[in-house]
């Protein structure tokens, strides 16, 4: 190759790789203009975030403390706070034991009607929650679970996105060490514990993030079946601070926000190298 090549090569890398960064920045500060933003209305004297000529940085420490003092103290708060924590751990601990159980048997199992059972579970993946809400709340309410941790969270195991997602990953896991373990006298439930499970262990840590964060963030759902302030998600007890008539300062409303999304973030931070080899190592393709 000459000289004049290899130059106009090396532009053309050096091209490419500063438009993608300026893509990576872009994206990095849609993502991240919002959180600050909250951070400093949270730690800035009243109104000053928002005056005219607002500072893009915190300005009042002490300001912050009074603000996340003031929503504690609110005894709800803390109570949809807590109630979130439990939505959403035992939506994501319930999802993984029935969508575990079913990729198994999907993926290497060949049983009547497999396809088209698999199929209709995959319907799921098509229907929007408020085509479906109603009937459910109805049936919810009929076994009298309104206000109750059952009520919120098991119409909510039955995920069809977390179904695919491991159905993908377990088809990826040989078929000869279920074989072998077969062979070795081991048992059909025996060899999804002991085989499948600690193989597809980065599916379904992956697949547990993501279930707990959709469930945390989830809103018309637990709005329909919670009908008691007490049963509230931080969802719900956030979004009020926000409703018609509500009579809150924006630094109040914007405390409120940031504590919600406080485990969101830590999720992201410290899990999102796993949710990204997850769904690398499950084969869907964007």
């Amino acid at each position: 190759m000459s000289e004049f090549g290899r130059r106009r090569s090396v532009g053309a890398i050096g091209i490419g790789t500063v438009i993608r960064w300026v893509f990576a920045v872009v994206l990095c500060l849609i993502a991240l203009v919002p959180i600050w933003w909250m951070f400093n209305v949270v730690f800035s004297d009243a109104g000053s975030a928002l005056s005219l000529s607002p500072r893009l940085y915190p300005t009042s420490l002490q300001g912050g403390i009074a603000n996340l003092s003031a929503v504690l103290s609110d005894g709800l708060f803390g109570q949809a706070f807590l109630n979130s924590i439990e939505y959403s751990t035992t939506t994501a601990l319930l999802v993984l034991l029935f969508a575990s159980a079913a990729a198994y048997e999907f993926a290497h199992y060949d049983f009547p009607c497999r396809r088209l059972i698999y199929a209709v579970c995959l319907m799921g993946l098509m229907l929007p929650l408020a085509v479906i809400v109603i009937p459910t709340q109805r049936i919810v309410a009929s076994l009298g679970w309104l206000n109750t941790l059952q009520g919120i969270v098991l119409p909510s195991t039955a995920s069809a996105f977390a179904l695919f997602f491991l159905t993908e990953y377990m088809r990826s896991i040989p078929r000869e060490l279920f074989e072998a373990a077969r062979v070795d006298g081991a048992g059909h439930f025996a060899i999804y514990w002991r085989i499948a499970l600690p193989v597809a262990k980065n599916g379904l840590v992956t697949i547990g993030i993501l279930i707990f964060i959709i469930a945390w963030a989830s809103y018309l759902w637990p709005l329909v079946v919670a009908t008691n302030g007490s049963a509230y998600p931080i969802s719900v007890k956030v979004a009020g601070y926000f409703a018609i008539g509500a009579k809150y300062p924006t630094s109040i409303v914007m405390t409120a926000a940031l504590i919600s999304a406080i485990p969101v973030i830590v999720f992201y931070v410290l899990f999102n190298r796993l949710v990204v080899d997850g769904v690398a190592r499950s084969g869907i393709t964007g």
